[in-house]
Formats: structure tokens, C-alpha cells, sequence
């Protein structure tokens, strides 16, 4: 079913409410203006049950003439499943006035969905919010804030509850949060986030875990963050595994508490495993592992280099094996070692 179609390069100023499924709205090209402090489009089922199979592609939506709230979603859709969004841009015509609120709510059940090649820029609230549910896409596009990194912007935001989420080929730059990994709504953990070749660059912090998530990156890229580039927060069970990549230039912004900001990998609860990656150029420390209750973690075959401090790590029944530490400006300082094995390293 086709719902609306709009002539090339029109101008489309009405809100939009969509209930219905087995959908497919495609704009040809079309700019739809956002001109009112409300979700533009609206997807959801008077009934209150899913929503399924809806394609929405190839159209761009303008924040404009009036300042909005930053709950406020170009796209609010609730409990949508198995349902496509892909090919759009969601910019402003004047960002310092009207600038995006937020770009795509998933809320309630998300589930089976794909988000490709989604460009957002200068957002203020939340480029995408994803309930709960499982097997949530993300690939390619750009979700860029408005460069303040101090605000309570939010890239991606997994609220809990969701497990198969994959992000790859995204880049999520300059915003108070890159990724946030939490049980935000109370509904219970996320379950397994994978992310891959993503560019998570110059935020407030880069990718926060607040819950008992297992996450999985493979090529990763967090550079450019004030506070950390990754950061699992305290009282959680978090797993996470990094495979290849760099960690690097924390605080090349700012670094105005370098006494705990400014480091690549901060690991306050949870366990890790840190293989073949690039830790380098962090003015703080390259990894912080400040809580004793931190244990069986690996860091292997990393250079970690050129950082305020290498290493600052304690814990207990961890493995420290088979990396070179060089050029770091503090000496590593790893305690907790009688039940651990720090082994085959040079200059760690």
C-alpha cells in the first residue's frame, strides 16, 4: 500500500499519523517541513497492537520556523516490528533556531527493524531511541550533534530490554553521549549489542554501558571524547569484548579534570576482553580500572602508547599478557596481581 506520494521536491508542511501495516511511504525526493513543536510523523495502531511491514525511504525532513522540545521525534513510532526506515536526511534550515530534536523513536515493542543510511545532523536530543524487543539494525548513516558534547544528546539509545541490536558502518559524532546501553525504561537489561566499524567520535563520553549487556565491537573507532571513549559504569555485570582498533585522543578538545577524565577505556564493574587494539593518545589514562570488584578481564596484544598514563588498573584474577606500553608520560601503576597474571609485556 502506498500511503502518501509527493510530487518531486515539494514542500509538505501537515503532520502525518500513520495506522496502519503492510505500508510503504515513499516521498520520491519530497521535504517534508517540521513546523510545530510535535512528533512530525506518528506510527502507531488504534487498536494497540504491533505494527508491521512499513517502509519509509528517500525523503528529507527540515526542522523549521518554531524552537522544539527535545522529546520531540521526526519519526515516533510504537510498537513497531519487522519494518524498514531507510535513505532519509533530517536536517534544519536554521540550527542555531530550530534546531532537530530528535530523530527516530522507536518506543514500546522495536523488533526486526532496520534503520540504513540515515544521515542526521546537528541533533539535540536523540538521534535513535530503540524500546524493547530484538533484532534492530542500524547500518550506515551519520547521526552528528551540535558539537557541544556537554549537552544531553544521545546518539543511539538502547533503553532496555533489546537484544540483537546491531550497529555497523554508523558514525556517531559529536554529542553528550555517543551509544548509551541501559535499562532506562525499567523494563530489564539489553541483552547482546554488536557493533562493527562504527566511528564513535568527539561526545561527551563515546559509548556508555549502564547495564548487564553483553557487547561485542569489532573495528573500533572511539577517539575525539572528553570524559572516556568507552565506559562501563559501576554496579552492572556488563560483558564486553573489543576486537581490533584504536582508542585515542581523549580530551583533545578539553581536558579540564584530568584527575578523572580524558582516558580511552574506564571499566568501574563488569568484565572485558581487550584484544589487538590501539589504546594511544588519551591525555588521561589509556584504561582506568578503578574498582577492586572488576575481575577476569584479559588485555592482550595492545599497544598502549603516547596516553597521560598507560595503565591504572586493579581487580583480581585478570591477565595482562603480550602488550607494549611506550611513550606514556606516568608510569603504569597495576595492582591486584597476586591472583592475576601479568605476563610477556614490554614496557607495561
Amino acid at each position: 500500500m502506498l500511503i502518501q506520494s509527493f510530487s518531486h521536491n515539494a514542500a509538505i508542511h501537515a503532520s502525518m499519523h500513520f495506522s496502519f501495516c503492510t505500508c510503504f511511504v515513499k516521498h520520491n525526493g519530497s521535504v517534508l517541513l517540521w513546523e510545530f513543536d510535535d512528533h512530525l510523523i506518528v506510527i502507531s495502531a488504534q487498536d494497540g497492537n504491533e505494527l508491521s511491514q512499513l517502509t519509509i525511504r528517500d525523503f528529507s525532513i527540515t526542522s523549521s520556523v518554531v524552537l522544539k522540545s527535545l522529546d520531540k521525534f521526526a519519526i515516533y513510532a510504537e510498537d513497531l516490528v519487522e519494518s524498514q526506515i531507510e535513505h532519509l536526511i533530517i536536517n534544519s534550515n536554521d540550527s542555531k533556531s530550530f534546531p532537530v530534536p530528535s530523530g527516530i523513536g522507536m518506543i514500546g515493542v522495536a523488533d526486526t527493524n532496520t534503520i540504513r543510511d540515515v544521515v542526521m545532523w546537528e541533533i539535540k536530543g536523540t538521534g535513535i531511541q530503540i524500546g524493547y524487543g530484538s533484532e534492530i539494525r542500524i547500518s550506515g548513516g551519520r547521526i552528528i550533534g551540535a558539537g557541544i558534547r556537554f549537552d544531553a544528546s544521545i546518539g543511539i539509545h538502547c533503553t532496555g530490554n533489546n537484544g540483537g541490536v546491531h550497529i555497523e558502518n554508523t558514525d556517531i559524532i559529536a554529542l553528550g553521549t555517543g551509544i548509551l546501553i541501559a535499562n532506562s525504561s525499567g523494563v530489564g537489561s539489553n541483552r547482546e549489542i554488536f557493533i562493527s566499524h562504527a566511528t564513535i567520535d568527539s561526545n561527551g563520553r563515546g559509548l556508555v554501558i549502564r547495564d548487564n549487556s553483553y557487547v561485542s565491537i569489532i573495528g573500533i573507532w572511539a577517539a575525539s571524547s572528553t570524559i572516556d571513549q568507552v565506559f562501563i559504569d559501576e554496579n552492572t555485570t556488563a560483558v564486553l569484548s573489543i576486537s581490533g582498533g584504536t582508542i585515542f585522543n581523549g580530551g583533545v578538545y578539553e581536558c579540564p579534570k584530568v584527575s578523572d577524565w580524558c582516558n580511552g577505556l574506564t571499566v568501574r564493574s563488569g568484565k572485558f576482553i581487550l584484544n589487538g587494539v590501539e589504546v594511544r593518545n588519551n591525555n588521561g589514562r589509556g584504561i582506568w580500572i578503578p574498582n577492586k570488584s572488576v575481575t577476569q578481564y584479559h588485555i592482550i596484544a595492545c599497544r598502549i602508547f603516547a596516553n597521560g598514563q598507560g595503565l591504572n588498573v586493579t581487580g583480581s584474577s585478570f591477565m595482562i599478557t603480550n602488550n607494549i606500553c611506550n611513550s606514556n608520560q606516568l608510569p603504569n601503576a597495576i595492582s591486584g596481581t597476586e591472583t592475576s597474571i601479568v605476563l610477556n609485556n614490554l614496557g607495561c
